[in-house]
Formats: C-alpha cells, structure tokens, sequence
C-alpha cells in the first residue's frame, strides 16, 4: 500500500488546506496538500481496491490527512 496527501473531509480542515494552498505549494515543493487524490486516482483509470483514511502523526494539521490503499488499471 502506498501513502498519499489528501484533501480533509473535514470542512474546516479543507478551508484550511485551500486558504493556505498557495503558500504551501511554493514552500512544499509542489505538493497539493488539497487535492481530491482519490477522485484523481479513478479518472486517471485506476480501480482502487482497498482505501483507508489516515493521518500522519507529528505533521502540521493540513498535512496530516492520507490514504492509504492500492489500486490496479482497469481493463
């Protein structure tokens, strides 16, 4: 299974991650700290066969958020 960054489906987390986007994009080296991963995943033609959310401990709030799973390409 494979870690990625994912948006907060917590409201108030996810107005965070979108407030301070910008900011963090320049200092995180291009990381989307806000972006629909798992939506992304799909269109790009994967079918995702485990999903787990998590959060990274000791990183700051809008970064804590991940998935966690697999995914093959559809046939």
């Amino acid at each position: 299974m494979s870690p990625e960054h994912a948006g907060s489906e917590e409201p108030g987390l996810a107005r965070w991650q979108d407030r301070l986007h910008g900011i963090h994009l320049r200092i995180g080296h291009g990381c989307h700290c806000n972006r629909p991963t798992l939506e992304f995943i799909e269109a790009a033609g994967f079918s995702v066969e485990q999903i787990r959310h998590e959060r990274l401990r000791r990183a700051p709030p809008i970064l804590a958020p991940v998935i966690l799973g697999s995914a093959h390409a559809s046939a």
